[in-house]
């Protein structure tokens, strides 16, 4: 890799971590724009010269995992799969740092070179984190950058370390499970040794560990790739499907479950390991008790459920309320028009017009703003409380 003059960068990151404000730091107006194959995401390219270097960005669309069950996430995943990039350019929010772990976690899965931007560093400090930004990067064994996108701070170092890690080709550390779950992912990997030169997930890549992952939660994009190209692949299948029913029967819960708690539990020890939280911040640790009862899984649904019954119960009460004195309003509007328009102009057909079809029609619709009002307030706060 030494001497490179191209090379190319996926940024990563989850929505509103400040990843494409970086992006259009770096590349300026040196973009393109399309759309990816199949789908209808935007693709966004753009270049940035730095010494000697050509560094193509490709701006990945934002997401919170790799699992592929939206678009966004499966763009992501099969550009990191398949195009294989030089360096990954993981953009996290410093301010909710641990949140945004989850999606690291996976990247780390994957193992290509990588560089995480530490953004919205002053927001982490005004909120009361103090970043271990050192034990952090060690950690994970990759470059760690503290960045504030909108004061175009730390670009610079983001680009020298970009091209270092290249240039050296710096793996992140593998993240390692639970020694029950390392156990059956170990067991896999081996198992699928033989698939290195017959599947395009493997070329020139070190994933077999991330590939043997996705087979153990039964992906079905990548358990059809492997298990079609090879004779053995039926018993293969087998092999995995009784691994995964053995760690679901030793934990207890599904196996998607497993391994999310798995990589949310090493993205909570990264985070306590690395992070502060001085005074002023303890007060927000109200929130991430109340998480961790409307997270719960056997809470989760319920609160759900009341949470939606108490929202379109004020809608349509509070709604209700008010939509009765429009419905008012507008009945007594329509009455006072149709005497209106017969007493001066003795038309009753067009005082049925006005009153019942125009007035009564703007009515009819009016009478539902109340309601829709709450509803769309009701859910913006819900969406904003996160």
């Amino acid at each position: 890799m030494k001497g490179k003059r191209k090379i190319t960068v996926a940024v990563a990151g989850n929505p509103n971590s400040g990843k494409t404000t970086i992006f259009n730091l770096i590349t300026g107006s040196a973009q393109k724009v399309g759309n990816w194959t199949g789908v209808t995401v935007e693709r966004v390219e753009g270049e940035r010269k730095y010494e000697n270097h050509i560094l193509k960005f490709v701006d990945l669309p934002g997401t919170y995992s790799l699992s592929a069950f939206s678009p966004e996430e499966k763009v992501a995943r099969d550009f990191l799969l398949y195009e294989y990039p030089d360096v990954v350019l993981v953009v996290v929010d410093a301010s909710h740092l641990e949140r945004n772990l989850y999606l690291v976690a996976q990247l780390v899965d994957i193992g290509h070179p990588m560089v995480v931007a530490l953004n919205m560093f002053d927001l982490a400090a005004e909120s009361g984190y103090e970043i271990d930004v050192e034990k952090l990067s060690l950690l994970l064994g990759v470059p760690v950058v503290p960045t504030i996108a909108t004061k175009n701070y730390g670009i610079g170092n983001l680009l020298r370390e970009i091209v270092r890690v290249a240039e050296n080709q710096i793996h992140p550390k593998p993240l390692i499970y639970p020694a029950d779950i390392e156990d059956a992912i170990q067991q896999v990997s081996e198992r699928i040794k033989i698939f290195n030169n017959n599947s395009e997930l493997f070329a020139g890549c070190h994933i077999r560990k991330y590939v043997a992952t996705k087979l153990i939660e039964e992906d079905p994009e990548i358990s059809a790739q492997i298990i079609s190209v090879s004779p053995e692949g039926e018993k293969i299948k087998e092999f995995i499907h009784q691994k995964r029913l053995e760690l679901e029967r030793l934990y207890q819960d599904d196996i998607h479950s497993i391994l999310a708690q798995a990589r949310f539990a090493w993205a909570a020890g990264l985070f306590g390991e690395t992070v502060k939280i001085s005074k002023r911040k303890k007060f927000a640790q109200i929130g991430d008790k109340i998480d961790n009862i409307v997270l719960n899984k056997w809470l989760g649904f319920p609160i759900f459920a009341a949470v939606m019954f108490l929202m379109f119960y004020l809608t349509f009460t509070i709604g209700g309320f008010f939509a009765d004195y429009i419905d008012e309003f507008f009945g007594w509007l329509g009455d006072a028009a149709k005497e209106f328009i017969i007493s001066h102009f003795n038309s009753p057909l067009f005082a049925s017009l006005v009153s019942d079809g125009i007035i009564g029609g703007v009515g009819g619709v009016l009478v539902f703003l109340p309601n829709i009002f709450i509803l769309f307030l009701l859910i913006a706060l819900i969406e904003d409380s996160g």
